[in-house]
């Protein structure tokens, strides 16, 4: 289970920030099988719950503003083909499934947080995971858009580095 705190910069002046300034919940289940040594098939199931952020910045008629609850999966499958490196398929599906609220309805003017706008996005593209030492792992993820829906789509290139100390 993850909390998510209100933290980093927030300022309601701009149109993004590094903030959120709401709380959210994000429980999560995950699972990994390994049928042969070389071979791995995994998930994550989301679930996103996100608080109200009651201070918008949108004007005194916009006292506070809530985020939609979202649903999600993460999916890999992956082929060791030598010692230190796998290679394969990954992706992940994303959908909002409650509307976003203004004011704790649906915005009755201008369409922005109206039935239809929840997000979708479904995408896949080829992973890699690189042993680089006993305690270092990187791993290079490419998704490409397969089904986009009021989010910004084209092509993601995820790179991360986990070094054990």
């Amino acid at each position: 289970v993850d909390v998510i705190a209100p933290t980093g910069q927030y300022d309601t002046t701009y149109t993004a920030n590094i903030g959120s300034n709401s709380w959210s919940f994000n429980p999560y289940w995950a699972m990994t099988f390994l049928p042969t040594p070389a071979l791995e098939l995994s998930t994550r199931l989301h679930y996103l719950y996100n608080g109200r952020n009651t201070d918008p910045g949108f004007g005194p008629a916009i006292r506070h503003v809530q985020a939609g609850q979202a649903v999600w999966a993460n999916f890999a499958a992956s082929y060791q083909v030598v010692p230190n490196l796998n290679v394969g398929v990954n992706g992940y599906w994303f959908r909002q499934i409650t509307d976003d609220k203004l004011n704790g309805g649906r915005d009755p003017l201008s369409g922005v947080m109206a039935r239809g706008v929840r997000t979708t996005d479904l995408s896949m593209g080829p992973g890699l995971l690189w042993k680089a030492g006993p305690k270092t792992l990187v791993f290079a993820n490419v998704y490409l858009p397969v089904t986009v829906r009021n989010t910004p789509g084209g092509l993601h290139l995820n790179l991360r580095l986990i070094q054990d100390f």
